[in-house]
């Protein structure tokens, strides 16, 4: 229900004053009404416009034409006033949202840089906002982009003379260490923290300027002092660095070799794909840790920066050798895997199928960093991707297979039915009357493994366990069957059956329930298989999906 609203003494009130059937027609009310809308367009309520509208309309029934028309045309010439209005509202709101967030920045810049930053881009998005471009003209929009350029040129200059400013110092105090070399007669201990604190100032002075653009002239005056300083510490401490450096590099591949010690006299049994390849844990070991040693990014650096230190170039040299060696042993055992793998015919079970992309992680990770790696993961891909085909292959050609033969059953079967004579209307139920009688079931589902067990066949026959038992001449004809077609016999589908009852029997049916306290609170769920009593029959005759024989 809407309300139109009275204003008395700068407070507004709100009363529902719906139009019953007896106010109806009442030009004064409609007219109310209007003046009501108009004075919430004056104070930008749009929807309470929209509403007493509504209400002034709801008056004018069952008043003349005559009467009506001064004031549709009233209410018509309102509603033309809201579009545009409710578009200033709200080009006034999103411009006065930009502009506030400029203010902001402007004012944060000195201050707290990275905020006015933050504020800035808040300004500049909601300015290429859709809001913008729906409500704010043209003009309005390229001066307040004018207007964000200028605070962004303030906060750029703002937070360049705050980098340059901080930069200043340790470059200062960097070129005064560096007058003189203070390297000169320092003991290995007292040329470490020398070195530290020197890398400490170089950082600092990076690190102010870090943000500023690189062709800035001042970024780069600063750089090529940076610079000058840098070459000046590499030649004072070339002879501490290259001797430092060689220990670092005998301690750390010392290391190395601790933890990969064995690896070159591991020997292991050659073993199928299927079961994830070798068995060469010290060696695989020895590669990983070979491979991360070689390839630390400070290490690198290292090994470049003493090009000309004899002893840590044969370091490195001697872990490359120790690597190609471990390699080569893994390839070797691969080679021997996969010739053995590639030789076999495609395997049957899942689990075998399945051997080659597991073997491809192992291969992935356990040559990583060689230059073996991609030639031997695409090996492994390559047999698993053939297997594959030709599984879907064999699949596909099963299927064809299964569906032939099950066409060919079909038209079979009726001719081996017949010649058994079989009776119809099989009563389980009255066991005795029907012992020795040869029946016939249309339509059965075989629920044998899935209901029942201790039979080959099971069924409910008219609500009783049916139990039956394959002729060796029917259990022949499934299993050729189904290896022709590399599929099992769908036992989802209705199978019909002629068979001899043969008298009672016993089944175990699948029984479940709920194991409950003395209160009625479940704790356990119980599953089991429970005898049941049920009638046997000899089963001579079977149609069931590619299969229709008879015992004879």
């Amino acid at each position: 229900m809407k309300f139109p609203c009275a204003v008395a003494v700068s407070v507004l009130i709100c009363v529902a004053v719906p139009p019953p059937a007896a106010m109806a027609g009442s030009a004064a009310a409609a007219r109310s009404q209007v003046n009501m809308a108009k004075e919430s367009l004056d104070r930008g309520d749009f929807d309470r416009v929209d509403s007493s509208l509504e209400s002034a309309e709801k008056y004018l029934d069952g008043l003349s034409d005559a009467e009506k028309a001064p004031i549709l045309a009233e209410i018509k010439e309102v509603r033309a006033q809201v579009e545009p209005k409710k578009k200033a509202e709200q080009a006034k709101r999103v411009q006065e949202e930009i502009e506030r967030h400029l203010r902001q920045a402007e004012s944060d810049m000195n201050s707290s840089p990275g905020s006015a930053a933050d504020v800035l881009k808040i300004a500049r998005e909601r300015l290429d906002s859709d809001d913008a471009k729906k409500y704010l003209p043209p003009e309005t929009i390229q001066k307040l982009q004018a207007r964000a350029k200028e605070v962004g040129s303030k906060l750029a200059m703002s937070n360049k003379k705050d980098a340059l400013e901080r930069a200043a110092d340790p470059l200062k105090e960097l070129e005064e260490k560096m007058a003189e070399n203070p390297f000169k007669d320092a003991d290995e201990s007292e040329a470490r923290s020398t070195y530290e604190d020197l890398d400490g100032l170089k950082k600092r002075v990076s690190g102010a300027i870090a943000d500023l653009p690189k062709d800035d002239p001042d970024v780069k005056a600063i750089n090529a002092r940076l610079a000058a300083v840098d070459k000046k510490i590499t030649a004072a401490s070339a002879k501490w660095m290259s001797a430092i450096a060689q220990q670092e590099v005998a301690r750390s591949w010392e290391s190395v070799k601790d933890n990969i010690e064995g690896w070159s006299d591991e020997t292991t049994e050659q073993k199928d794909i299927g079961t994830g390849g070798w068995d060469l844990p010290k060696t695989s070991n020895a590669v990983r840790q070979i491979t991360t040693w070689l390839n630390d990014e400070d290490r690198k650096k290292l090994r470049a920066d003493n090009k000309d230190n004899a002893t840590v170039q044969a370091t490195f040299a001697e872990a490359e050798k120790a690597l190609a060696a471990a390699a080569e042993k893994m390839n070797d055992a691969f080679k021997k895997i996969m010739d053995d793998a590639e030789k076999k015919p495609t395997p049957t079970s899942r689990f075998d199928l399945e051997g080659p992309s597991t073997f491809a992680v192992n291969i992935d990770h356990a040559f990583e960093g060689t230059k073996y790696h991609d030639a031997n993961v695409a090996r492994v891909k390559k047999l698993d991707a053939r297997w594959q085909a030709e599984v879907e292959a064999k699949r596909k050609g099963g299927e064809e297979t299964y569906k032939k033969m099950s066409a060919e059953a079909s038209a079979a079967w009726p001719k081996i039915e017949s010649s058994l004579k079989p009776q119809s209307g099989f009563n389980p139920s009255d066991v005795d009357a029907w012992k020795g009688k040869t029946i016939v079931l249309h339509g059965v589902y075989n629920r044998a493994g899935w209901d029942f067990i201790d039979a080959d066949f099971a069924a409910r026959v008219n609500g009783m366990p049916v139990a039956g038992y394959y002729e060796p001449a029917i259990k022949a004809a499934l299993s050729d069957a189904a290896h022709k077609t590399g599929m099992d016999i769908d036992d989802h589908a209705p199978w019909d059956l002629v068979a001899v009852v043969q008298g009672p029997a016993r089944l175990r049916q699948r029984t479940s329930g709920t194991l409950k306290t003395k209160s009625d609170v479940e704790v356990a769920k119980l599953e089991g298989w429970l005898p049941v009593d049920a009638v046997g029959i000899k089963i001579i005759a079977l149609r069931a999906g590619p299969v229709a024989v008879g015992a004879k």
